[in-house]
């Protein structure tokens, strides 16, 4: 099936610290799982929350990035497409493990990642904000 689409998009938050693995080919292996909170409303008005979990692997740069960054507890966008892999179980029996193998990871945390400065105190490292002042002169109109 050509042309066949599989893309998957998540949000949420991480349940344990990312693990990484340095591979055989020299790939850099990290993975996590993070939890998708989801609630609604049955008809009677009872509201039923439900926490979806999913199995993160992300190689290279962006796992890099990710056993670097983030932590359990992080708010994190994932982005990547699913993947089916099967094996057989330490019990002889044959198994499916599904995960997402993620392309971009963003973090969502309002405050970035903070580092320790020389004198013991966390320091925050400057940031544009990404917000450029506009003025009446650079209206087009």
């Amino acid at each position: 099936m050509s042309g066949a689409i599989n893309e998957f998009f998540v949000e949420g938050n991480l349940g344990r610290d990312p693990e990484k693995k340095d591979l055989e080919t020299g790939k850099t292996m990290v993975k996590f799982s993070i939890a998708n909170d989801q609630s609604y409303k049955t008809t009677n008005g009872e509201k039923v929350e439900r926490t979806y979990w999913f199995n993160i692997v992300v190689f290279d740069s962006v796992g890099d990035f990710c056993y670097s960054y983030l932590k359990k507890g992080s708010h994190v966008f994932v982005q990547g497409q699913i993947e089916q892999r099967k094996y057989t179980g330490k019990d002889g029996t044959e198994k499916t493990d599904q995960s997402v193998k993620a392309r971009v990871v963003r973090l969502l945390d309002k405050a970035p990642p903070r580092e320790e400065s020389d004198g013991g105190n966390l320091a925050q490292p400057d940031k544009p904000s990404g917000r450029a002042e506009i003025t009446d002169d650079d209206l087009p109109f």
